[in-house]
């Protein structure tokens, strides 16, 4: 990987983990400089997270980060509420 698409997978990680919700695949490429190959960028960074605490995800035609599913039972939080019987 040359410099500039080192450069460029970069941006796109950026973009991803700074968006709040699933990136549309058009809308990161209109993000990216014209030269940028945003499928082999999204290959190369889906691989980067394979088997870490996140993982890149495509939901339609949008990609996001998401937590990795086996460890989703570590996150989740149960919490009892005292409730008022009417």
């Amino acid at each position: 990987m040359s410099d500039v698409d080192a450069q460029h997978l970069r941006l796109l990680e950026a973009i991803l983990f700074a968006a709040a919700d699933p990136v549309p695949e058009r809308a990161l490429a209109d993000r990216l400089p014209d030269d940028a190959d945003v499928g082999t960028l999204l290959e190369h960074l889906g691989a980067h997270y394979v088997g870490r605490g996140v993982n890149l995800v495509k939901a339609g035609q949008a990609w996001a980060f998401r937590t990795a599913p086996d460890l989703a039972r570590f996150l989740t939080r149960e919490s009892e509420v005292a409730r008022r019987l009417s």
